[in-house]
């Protein structure tokens, strides 16, 4: 039921600053809340809850308000500015294992994401968290809570290959889905101060295209992160890693090589050759994502699995 209601996302108007739900965004960072509320309820880290809790409130909030008034206040500025900047060193610091540290994360991305939300994509990214709870659970639920080494020695290795490679399949085709879900290409392309509105209120071409590009590029993040944890768990292989991103980026390659066109508009050869130049470079990028993912998932963690 999540995928059909994710499906719904791509056939949204692309998000370009005309039609603004502020109200959507700051109900979605109460859901946001109530989902962290509950996964963490049972934990004994209280104090990793209430901050997330708090954050993805107080972001909600600021982007409702700065919607209603005229400028900008300087309080709700310095809010959202210590929100961007220490939401995700905080939970790398408070978070006492790596399942507790990839939840972590991935709830203090969505208070980034919701203070440059516009409309219903912070709704996409709540859509997406839930989906990769579900997805978490799917890919190691056949890792044992008290023995993952042993459950892994059980595994066939022709299972193990099957399923890492599948494993790999649906990171490769969500990491695009969660960057075209919500129209962000048009949303480079008709950029509007809008959904920077609460960090800046002079205009700042550098800074504004920044903030924009991140916002972009958070939701390919959290997936990222899930899958570096999935690989981690699963004791998949780098170097089968390695070598289906290789391959599947050679066949997009490929495949949009024959389609670059030298003839007709120039919107076509634009678009044409943009294609070729993204999948080009998404072998590179994605090693670069799985790198940083691991980093941040181990940053001061001892070398241990947690699948509670």
């Amino acid at each position: 039921s999540l995928l059909v209601v994710l499906g719904i996302f791509s056939w949204l108007p692309p998000i370009d600053g005309r039609q603004q739900l502020t109200e959507l965004v700051f109900f979605v960072a109460i859901l946001h809340s109530t989902v962290i509320y509950m996964n963490f309820e049972n934990t004994e880290n209280k104090i990793l809850n209430l901050f997330l809790v708090i954050v993805n409130i107080i972001s909600g909030f600021c982007v409702f308000y700065t919607s209603k008034v005229d400028g900008l206040n300087p309080l709700i500025q310095m809010f959202v500015w210590l929100i961007f900047l220490l939401s995700l060193p905080v939970v790398i610091m408070l978070s006492p294992d790596l399942k507790t540290r990839l939840f972590a994360v991935i709830f203090s991305l969505e208070a980034i994401y919701s203070l440059l939300s516009l409309s219903y994509e912070s709704l996409f990214l709540f859509t997406l968290s839930l989906f990769i709870m579900v997805w978490i659970k799917d890919e190691t639920r056949s890792v044992s809570v008290i023995n993952p080494e042993i459950t892994m020695l059980t595994r066939s290795r022709e299972e193990s290959s099957k399923s890492d490679v599948l494993s790999f399949i649906r990171f490769f085709f969500l990491v695009f889905y969660s960057f075209f879900g919500t129209g962000n290409i048009a949303s480079l392309n008709s950029f509007d101060p809008g959904s920077i509105r609460c960090f800046v209120a002079v205009f700042n071409p550098f800074l504004m295209g920044g903030l924009l590009l991140i916002k972009v590029l958070i939701p390919i993040f959290v997936f990222g992160v899930v899958y570096a944890y999935i690989v981690q768990i699963n004791k998949i292989k780098p170097e089968l890693v390695q070598a289906l991103l290789q391959l599947f980026s050679d066949f997009l390659t490929l495949h949009f090589f024959h389609l670059v066109q030298d003839s007709g508009s120039w919107l076509d050869i634009g678009s044409s050759l943009s294609h070729f130049i993204i999948v080009e470079g998404t072998s590179l990028f994605l090693a670069l994502l799985l790198y940083a993912s691991k980093f941040i998932l181990n940053a001061g963690l001892k070398t241990k699995l947690s699948s509670d």
